[in-house]
């Protein structure tokens, strides 16, 4: 394809994403412009061609979902391409002939179905022991193939990519950039997980600590995380696989046979662009919350931010914990009618109009202020 190409503006944003302080999708967004694609991507994998992490732009997330999914053993052009040796650009013609590539299932229901393309331009940009980057432009059907001056002009940035690549690696910006935050984690209300694909255990936080030593539905070993029951094990091991691809993990309720109330997971990947170029460290987050387990709450915080009084704080505090109204006034020795009388006060001055209105705000207040810093 024809066309003024300008590299000036790509080349210092090359340099930029390598040294960590710009951004790779910055500099995909330049270069599919610049050889005239609709989509994109830059994509690494380990040497066999398994794994992989991507910064895409253009693609709905269910295509990358199954491109690292069931496409990763049915793409043809990744087959034959996989020792193609750094410094190599090749359009898809190059790789595999098109009309054998248009009867393929990789084909017809991927690259066309779901990602509206037809033709690929690919520069592989770095090998080592670990991992293996190219880059991919793609055309759709409505766009002419790529030719020999396409390939021709990409091949003078590859040298970029690869000093740039090399930096990443050498400076260590790819390694852990992005963070969680330990103080903010361990201060967390939720368990906090962050595991591999594969399920083991690369950080925990203390109340996710807490619920591994318990051993109660969810555990820790040599094979990753497991549940209490192969059915469960296997819908953790779905839903981390799922969160690994980069789209939502979704939900699960693990059961937990000596609690007998579930134990809530929130999976979701963790997409840190700077960890793209780390096919094998494809990280997920893990929230867990045991439903039936609430902040700690203090009398002066409520008397403080509501107004109320010391026994309208006490009352207050027993119901938060659990009790009913006819138990909490046991509790504090005082009588129905006494307990009634706090609560409509206590409903009045937190602009609460039913008990459950009022459990909802007292447990509002309890997770902030238990993100309050120590002193």
């Amino acid at each position: 394809m024809t066309m003024a190409r300008d590299y000036r503006p790509i080349v210092p944003l090359i340099y930029d994403a390598g040294l960590g302080h710009g951004s790779w999708h910055q500099v995909l967004a330049a270069m599919i412009q610049l050889f005239g694609g609709h989509c994109g991507s830059f994509i690494c994998r380990r040497p066999d061609g398994s794994g992989g992490r991507s910064v895409e732009i253009g693609f709905d997330p269910r295509a990358i979902e199954q491109f690292f999914g069931y496409f990763a053993t049915r793409n043809p052009l990744l087959q034959r391409g996989l020792h193609r040796t750094v410094g190599t650009v090749v359009a898809d013609p190059d790789v595999m002939p098109k009309a054998e590539l248009r009867r393929t299932e990789y084909y017809n229901d991927l690259l066309l179905k779901q990602e509206d393309t037809n033709a690929i331009l690919t520069a592989y940009l770095w090998r080592d022991n670990e991992r293996f980057v190219v880059f991919n432009c793609n055309r759709s059907p409505r766009e002419p193939e790529f030719d020999a001056a396409d390939k021709d002009a990409l091949r003078p940035l590859l040298v970029h990519f690869y000093r740039a690549i090399e930096m990443a690696l050498r400076l260590g910006t790819l390694e852990g950039a992005t963070t969680l935050g330990a103080p903010l984690c361990d201060g967390a209300l939720h368990g906090i997980i962050v595991t591999d694909e594969f399920g083991a255990v690369l950080y925990a936080n203390a109340v996710a600590e807490r619920f591994l030593a318990e051993a109660d539905g969810l555990t820790a070993g040599a094979a990753g995380l497991a549940a209490a029951t192969p059915a469960a094990s296997a819908a953790l091991a779905a839903t981390l696989a799922r969160a690994a691809t980069g789209c939502d993990g979704g939900t699960l309720a693990l059961p937990r046979p000596r609690r007998g109330r579930p134990l809530y997971v929130v999976a979701a990947p963790l997409p840190e662009e700077a960890l793209w170029l780390q096919p094998a460290r494809r990280r997920v987050l893990l929230l867990l919350r045991d439903p039936a387990e609430r902040a700690e709450l203090g009398e002066q915080d409520l008397r403080s931010l509501f107004g109320l009084t010391r026994a309208e704080a006490r009352l207050a505090l027993r119901l938060y914990r659990g009790e009913d109204l006819a138990a909490a006034a046991t509790s504090l020795g005082i009588s129905p009618h006494t307990a009634r009388t706090h609560l409509n006060a206590t409903l009045a001055k937190t602009e609460s109009t039913r008990q459950a209105e009022l459990m909802q705000r007292l447990v509002t207040v309890a997770e902030l202020v238990s993100r309050r810093p120590s002193v």
